[in-house]
């Protein structure tokens, strides 16, 4: 799907059938925004798919796990998936994310992993200093994240 097929909130499908996602701000004007497949669909129980594997880095870039089948059984495990450019990820869900993390931090039983979709250990970095930037300018919807994350 591309700005030239026409309504791009449409609902799309991928070639298998899945839903696709817009990858970009739907506030930012961006002519071709991309899109992917919203895949894998997973629910409560789920287990991590195996192709899902990475090393986790905390507020200072330092390793502290690893995200990948094996870690993650037994425990629930919750994902945030988005974009470093996007300005709703920044305002909105991983402000939320970092909530809910700093809540169940303490818990054995539980992982809460913000994962940045196409993006480096640097590019994270760079992420995290314009939410704390941000934070400190009084943004009001923006804050300084320090809950892990994984590119």
């Amino acid at each position: 799907m591309s700005a030239a097929d026409g309504d791009q909130t449409a609902a799309a499908k991928c070639p298998a059938g899945h839903d696709v996602i817009a990858t970009r701000c739907p506030f930012v004007k961006d002519d071709v925004p991309e899109f992917m497949s919203d895949v894998p669909c997973t629910k409560v129980g789920d287990t991590l798919p195996e192709a899902v594997y990475g090393t986790v880095f905390d507020q200072h870039g330092d390793s502290v796990g690893r995200l990948d089948a094996e870690t993650c059984s037994g425990k629930l495990t919750v994902l945030c998936v988005f974009d470093p450019h996007c300005c709703v990820c920044m305002r909105f869900a991983l402000p939320r994310f970092e909530q809910l993390w700093a809540k169940h931090s303490s818990s054995s039983q539980c992982k809460f992993i913000a994962l940045g979709r196409n993006c480096s250990l640097q590019a994270l970095q760079e992420f995290r200093g314009e939410c704390h930037a941000a934070a400190l300018g009084g943004d009001k919807h923006i804050m300084s994240l320090s809950m892990p994350m994984a590119p």
